[in-house]
């Protein structure tokens, strides 16, 4: 195998222990939004902005070796790929090369399905909300017979912004 090569194959393992660890996040940040814990929430974000920096880094890093070794196996395609590559490379070679890009699509699919998972049980907490603020503001907007004024005297009006005694 000449150095290319062993570049790509070391920057795919990196890629697959990269999605290894991003898959593991992602299943805690799941936890973490069923618990309603929006604090650790925030800190999982910015982690999340951290494992994107690197996953475009390492992709980074594959797509120009690609292009490099696809050059030396003299491909000629606009389009080369990884796929391209295993079927030029020797046979210990294009095994490897095989196995790390099943191994990376497999972790990608389970990434997307739990990045699936996370937005809809974020969206569902949205629906939640929004409907818990609508029933508050139209029950808001109904005759209430006994309100508190400024004074802190009872009189009959209409609530159009208070959902607390105004006594305490």
């Amino acid at each position: 195998m000449n150095a290319p090569v062993n570049y790509l194959i070391k920057t795919l393992n990196e890629e697959v222990q990269h999605a290894r660890q991003l898959l593991g996040f992602l299943f805690e940040k799941e936890k973490i939004i069923i618990n309603n814990n929006i604090a650790e929430l925030k800190q999982m974000m910015l982690k999340e902005h951290e494992f994107f920096v690197k996953s475009r880094e390492l992709e980074s890093a594959r797509i120009s070796l690609v292009d490099i070794i696809s050059k030396r196996y003299e491909i000629k395609s606009e389009k080369v790929n990884l796929k391209m590559i295993i079927e030029k490379a020797d046979k210990e070679t294009s095994l490897k090369l095989n196995e790390l890009r099943n191994a990376f699509l497999n972790l990608f699919g389970k990434i997307k399905n739990q990045n699936r998972k996370c937005e809809i049980l974020i969206k569902k907490s949205l629906e939640i909300v929004n409907y818990s603020l609508t029933l508050f503001t139209e029950s808001m907007h109904k005759k209430v017979k006994k309100l508190y004024n400024r004074n802190l005297k009872i009189e009959n009006k209409y609530s159009s912004n208070s959902l607390l005694d105004k006594r305490g």
